[in-house]
């Protein structure tokens, strides 16, 4: 049996164009503090409790920044910081990370009646699936792509399951998924002689942020109380139990957690798609971290690189892959280059894959001129496999 599983982050949404960058949730998020604070400050005064602490927030966050762990980074010392300075204590810290996350539940919730319209064609299904056993080979420069087709090879002639663990809040994967597995194409199969072999997607998606169709809620934040620069904040079992991923996975009491460092344990091959590689994600990165040093030789990682540049000399491809490389380490926060040298001989970067370009527009915009129906299959274009 080859195991793969896929770590699919922000960029399997953007890909589809849903606006899911920071800088669209974040904006609308300070657009609707500035008319809270105008609320309250009509209401109560400008030095009222929660007019402070709307005011602090509005001060300390911004919506520039470039992924979601840059700004749960924030989460942990910009505003954290900001409040302490304004005298702020920790069950109001506490309450600024719920009203954002309230916020983030409403903006999703309106992405989401997108995905929900979505009308899922067999032109997507199969993309989909020749997405899944890929393993976003079509981005890898020649040297690497061997290193992947050498292990894909090894088990050409064995059942392959294919999981899926899901970093975002939207349904999109799931929906893509469940179509496939109505139509059949979770049970693909490939011949050698007499023999044939599965190629099985699994349909059960591992959300490991939450998603609206969680009973348990949703959840942002950081790895671990020291991402949390205020003593007094890192102290507090309240403020801890809003902001701290682990503790919130914990309470939510579904052990999807204990589930996915099953699942990573139990992988042959992992790929990593549309991910920062955060520090506030760190638990993940070590865990692969850990899985990928073990003595199996024929374990492999592959991380998907975008960049907006093409690459003019070589030299940028080998920046380009050094930065690959880097976000990972400097997020599983292994800093021992004896350790990095012997985890990179068994990491493929891919840049700019297109295996999860489903053809899908989702952005606002978006309509079918052929249809009353909105958002459509580009069918002109084909992933690689």
């Amino acid at each position: 049996m080859l195991r793969i599983t896929y770590l699919v982050g922000n960029g399997f949404d953007l890909q589809a164009k849903l606006p899911t960058k920071p800088l669209s949730i974040i904006d609308s998020y300070l657009q609707e503090v500035s008319k809270e604070l105008s609320a309250e400050t009509l209401k109560n005064g400008p030095n009222s409790v929660l007019a402070k602490l709307l005011s602090t927030i509005q001060s300390a966050i911004t919506s520039d920044y470039e992924s979601w762990g840059d700004f749960e980074t924030a989460l942990g010392s910009k505003l954290a910081e900001a409040c302490a300075n304004a005298g702020i204590d920790s069950e109001q810290y506490a309450w600024a990370i719920e009203h954002f996350t309230r916020h983030l539940h409403v903006y999703i919730t309106k992405i989401n009646q997108r995905i929900d319209a979505l009308q899922i064609t067999p032109a997507l299904e199969e993309r989909f699936y020749r997405s899944a056993i890929n393993c976003m080979r079509d981005g890898m420069r020649g040297d690497q792509r061997a290193k992947m087709q050498k292990v894909l090879a090894a088990h050409a002639k064995d059942n392959w399951s294919i999981r899926y663990v899901n970093f975002n809040y939207t349904t999109l994967l799931d929906r893509a998924l469940l179509a496939a597995s109505k139509s059949g194409k979770f049970s693909h199969s490939v011949s050698f002689g007499y023999s044939s072999f599965g190629r099985r997607l699994d349909s059960s998606v591992l959300h490991i942020h939450g998603n609206l169709a969680d009973s348990h809620g949703i959840i942002t934040g950081v790895d671990d109380a020291s991402q949390i620069v205020v003593p007094e904040y890192r102290d507090n079992p309240e403020a801890l139990d809003t902001i701290v991923k682990p503790r919130l996975n914990l309470e939510r009491g579904d052990l999807v957690e204990n589930e996915t460092l099953q699942l990573i344990a139990q992988s042959d091959i992992i790929c990593i798609y549309g991910m920062a590689m955060g520090k506030t994600d760190a638990t993940w990165w070590k865990a692969i971290a850990e899985w990928l040093d073990s003595d199996k030789e024929e374990r492999i990682l592959a991380i998907n690189a975008w960049g907006n540049n093409a690459d003019i000399l070589p030299r940028d491809n080998q920046r380009a892959n050094a930065a690959a490389l880097a976000r990972f380490f400097n997020g599983a926060g292994i800093s021992d280059n004896d350790i990095r040298s012997r985890l990179e001989s068994r990491i493929a970067i891919s840049r700019n894959s297109k295996v999860f370009d489903l053809g899908i527009d989702l952005s606002e915009n978006s309509k079918d001129s052929d249809s009353n129906s909105w958002w459509h299959l580009d069918h002109g274009r084909r992933s690689q496999e």
